[in-house]
């Protein structure tokens, strides 16, 4: 399992930030398991931005050598 710093969230941050996608990635760490929620800054986060925002985050992560895996609801991930 690889860890993800706090800067790697940062950045992911930013990198949402930059494609104007308005949303803003959450680490939670317990126990030495990582898992991380996504939080919706906007009224306007349609379907489009959600998916423009997954693919974003499968990117982000990807180039980090991790694949996500999604909650049921699709606002939980973890990395693997």
């Amino acid at each position: 399992m690889k860890i993800i710093a706090i800067q790697d969230i940062i950045d992911c941050n930013q990198m949402l930030k930059e494609k104007e996608l308005a949303f803003k990635v959450h680490i939670r760490d317990a126990c030495g398991k990582q898992s991380f929620w996504i939080e919706s800054l906007g009224n306007e986060s349609g379907e489009l931005q959600y998916k423009d925002m997954y693919q974003a985050l499968d990117a982000f992560f990807g180039e980090r050598g991790c694949k996500i895996s999604f909650s049921e609801d699709k606002i939980n991930f973890w990395v693997g």
